[in-house]
């Protein structure tokens, strides 16, 4: 069985690395380069990048940035925001991608993703889907126009498999930057709706919430933001916490944590 994988969501805004809050509000992080050489040196599994501003500007995203940013990268990078046509694709892994990040266009158009499949392979399409809750069913959510839509997350999911999408990333809006915890609720609610390959973010703080959301049936890989801003060694900590906890994960050994034990403050301790 494959193992878990921890991948960490770079959110790109105004041309640098920005921790997002519901969506809403941004903080600065820094450069996008130094990010990616971060994550590498401490053992994360793979890297998303999200361009938010490139589809807001009817553009593509930065490629020349990109291709600067994750030409020294040793784990796989997939890239979102103004994935919008096969062109756009094709230029994305040109400029060093393995996958891109498909989310408006395959709300507005869910062919798209047949025709990155057909072109690609399913390995290279992932649907985002951003979920809202609003008495207590959850629908897709317009970051455009910061409003919910009218489709269900539920629906979108089915719709998202039968096109042929290689996996899907599902973020909690109102988890988003909290740090209290990733929606199970969420989770819990599409776990036995299809055998597409889910991924989990929104709403990590600590170890303890990957965790809790890899214990849910059909996630099978969890992705985080902020937290990786928050400590050093970020990545290699949260690895060995969810290692220690039974959760079978790919660790560097000049970084690897194996041997300790994780204070009430998930610090490792020796």
């Amino acid at each position: 069985m494959l193992k878990p994988r921890l991948i960490a969501l770079l959110i790109v805004h105004d041309g640098i690395v920005v921790q997002s809050f519901n969506f809403n509000h941004y903080l600065p992080v820094g450069d996008l380069r130094v990010s990616i050489e971060f994550l590498n040196a401490w053992g994360i599994d793979e890297i998303c990048i999200i361009d938010i501003d490139a589809t807001n500007e009817s553009r593509e995203p930065d490629f020349r940035t990109l291709e600067m940013a994750v030409k020294n990268s040793m784990v796989p990078v997939s890239i979102g925001g103004g994935i919008s046509n096969l062109s756009t694709v094709r230029n994305a892994l040109l400029a060093g991608a393995d996958k891109v990040v498909v989310n408006r266009a395959f709300i507005k158009r869910p062919d798209f993703i047949t025709e990155i499949v057909s072109n690609f392979g399913a390995q290279c399409a992932v649907v985002s889907i951003d979920a809202f809750e609003l008495d207590g069913v959850f629908y897709c959510y317009d970051y455009l126009s910061r409003k919910k839509t009218d489709k269900t997350v539920e629906q979108a999911l089915m719709i998202a498999e039968i096109v042929g999408a290689g996996e899907v990333l599902l973020n909690s809006v109102q988890s988003d930057g909290k740090g209290c915890g990733m929606n199970l609720r969420l989770a819990r609610s599409l776990a036995n709706l299809v055998e597409i390959p889910l991924v989990l973010a929104g709403g990590v703080g600590k170890g303890k919430h990957l965790l809790d959301a890899l214990q849910v049936q059909g996630v099978q890989s969890v992705a985080a933001a902020n937290i990786f801003n928050h400590f050093e060694h970020s990545p290699m900590v949260l690895k060995s916490f969810l290692q220690l906890n039974g959760v079978s994960q790919r660790i560097l050994e000049q970084g690897a944590y194996g041997a300790a034990e994780f204070d009430i403050l998930e610090r490792p301790v020796r």
